[in-house]
């Protein structure tokens, strides 16, 4: 779904002399500001958070593809895609969860927001120290246990694990979590990032 939409505005984008790096700071702002509307804890902030969400993910291909197009790939630039990405993963579930806990006047949202906060940061200090070592900006560089050298899961739980970390691929829970938000069922996608946290946590893990 997002890629279409984000080769469209690479080309538009490129005619003003777009840099991938410039890219990334531009959807990192906007990611930002899904979380800054979230923090209104307004039923109308938290569909303007879920819309600025879905189009940070749209633009979050952008920069790569500028970059093959225009040769600009960059070890820093490689990092800082990464860092950008989950900064507004995080923070944008974060504040959806502050966002839910006033407008339903639940304190357990915030306590469940908190835990996953942390719990997604806990998870995120392991991988990004393994990606330092792979000596690359990326998760695709770092190996776990339950894949073999040529990535295939090994034994039922590895299959399983392998499965899991498909279903929370950033491109299908940044669409379906925003959708569930704008039909009003802000609390299924809090679930879907909550699934999508424990899911990395058990990767990281296992």
């Amino acid at each position: 779904i997002n890629r279409p939409i984000s080769k469209t505005i690479t080309r538009g984008v490129l005619l003003f002399g777009a840099t991938p790096n410039a890219m990334t700071l531009v959807t990192l702002l906007v990611g930002l500001a899904a979380a800054g509307f979230n923090l209104t804890s307004t039923p109308a902030g938290t569909v303007w958070g879920a819309l600025c969400f879905v189009l940070a993910s749209i633009l979050d291909g952008c920069d790569g593809e500028i970059a093959r197009l225009k040769f600009q790939h960059s070890h820093r630039g490689e990092w800082f895609d990464s860092i950008s990405d989950n900064i507004v993963n995080v923070f944008y579930f974060a504040t959806l969860g502050v966002a839910l806990g006033v407008q339903q006047s639940q304190p357990s949202w915030w306590i469940l927001a908190s835990l996953g906060f942390f719990a997604s940061w806990l998870s995120l200090v392991i991988i990004y120290r393994r990606m330092w070592k792979a000596g690359r900006g990326t998760p695709l560089a770092i190996s776990f246990s339950f894949l073999s050298s040529e990535g295939k899961p090994r034994g039922p739980f590895g299959r399983s694990l392998y499965y899991l970390r498909m279903i929370a691929r950033r491109d299908l829970y940044a669409f379906l979590a925003p959708l569930f938000v704008v039909i009003g069922l802000a609390e299924v996608a809090f679930v879907i990032a909550t699934l999508v946290q424990s899911i990395l946590f058990a990767v990281v893990y296992a």
